[in-house]
């Protein structure tokens, strides 16, 4: 996985919006704070697998995770890549016998699977300079 250019972050806090039909998640980059909001229940997910709620039932990223390490995949990362007229973009590394592939994904999916996996999250710096514009 090529994380060039890329920032590394981590994920500060899982939580609900006012209206509770949407989460949000901050994650901290260097000395900066960047929100992205989601669905409650990627939010809910990302929180269980965070330690912080738990679910009565293995979540579909629960599946995921233990499919591809079942497989022998690797999740190697996620990039958070682009943010467009509002909407965060993301690309999900998995390795597999030797082999990197970039799927694109929403961050919210990448992130519920990659903190499953013990992957590391990056930030690109465009999607900063984006966010606080």
């Amino acid at each position: 996985m090529d994380t060039e250019g890329l920032l590394p972050c981590t994920i500060e806090e899982v939580g609900s919006c006012d209206c509770d039909c949407h989460g949000e998640v901050r994650i901290k980059i260097k000395d900066e704070y960047l929100t992205i909001y989601m669905s409650s229940d990627a939010a809910i997910n990302l929180a269980a697998a965070s330690g912080q709620a738990e679910l009565p039932r293995p979540s579909s990223y629960d599946l995921i995770a233990a499919i591809l390490q079942q497989c022998g995949g690797k999740v190697e990362g996620l990039a958070i890549t682009d943010l467009k007229d509002g909407i965060f973009y993301g690309s999900l590394s998995v390795s597999h016998d030797g082999e990197s592939q970039w799927y694109d994904c929403r961050p919210s999916d990448g992130m519920n699977i990659a903190i499953r996996c013990q992957a590391p999250i990056f930030v690109h710096p465009r999607v900063l300079m984006a966010a606080n514009t």
